[in-house]
């Protein structure tokens, strides 16, 4: 028994240093400090954390406070998705939509984008309301869209709510006519 409590005490202990060091990591990237951030950030990461990932891979990606490097933010993403965190996934789908450190691909972009839409990433179902909508590696099909675009506008996506009305007003005039 004495085994077991201890060994839940190592769990925990690691587990509030894991935490530790994201938290960390935004905190000195609040105050300007990206490398220290990055630090925080590439440690969080491989001890496992995916927030940790993907943002060091948003960081990557767009070139904040690093060399702009998006085949290192893919490897980011990957690892992200890999461990099931949302961001990591749309933000991989919009690697491929893209072409940015990937072949541009419509179609692996969807699969990150449904996959990260289906557990409520509203950027995920906005950027596949915008594959539905302008005929991306899919049919086009602007109820699809326009119920996309509803998710993303649920999701506090300003964007989303936009295209939802345009999309919306299409739909309608071709009923009409």
């Amino acid at each position: 028994m004495k085994k077991v409590i201890k060994l839940i005490g190592i769990i925990l202990l690691s587990i509030n240093l894991y935490a530790s060091d994201l938290e960390d990591g935004f905190e000195v990237y609040k105050k300007g400090d990206k490398q220290k951030a990055i630090e925080l950030f590439t440690k969080s990461c491989a001890d496992g954390n995916a927030i940790a990932c993907t943002q060091l891979g948003l960081m990557y990606n767009t070139g904040d406070g690093v060399k702009q490097d998006n085949f290192k933010a893919k490897d980011l993403f990957e690892k992200a998705c890999e461990k099931g965190e949302n961001a990591g996934c749309s933000n991989l789908g919009n690697l491929y939509r893209k072409g940015q450190g990937v072949k541009q691909d419509f179609f692996k972009a969807r699969e990150f984008f449904v996959y990260a839409c289906n557990v409520a990433r509203a950027m995920a179902c906005f950027n596949l309301g915008l594959k539905y909508a302008n005929a991306e590696g899919v049919k086009q099909d602007y109820a699809k869209a326009k119920e996309l675009f509803g998710k993303a506008c649920d999701g506090k996506i300003e964007d989303g709510c936009k295209n939802y009305v345009i999309i919306n007003k299409k739909i309608k005039q071709r009923t009409y006519i």
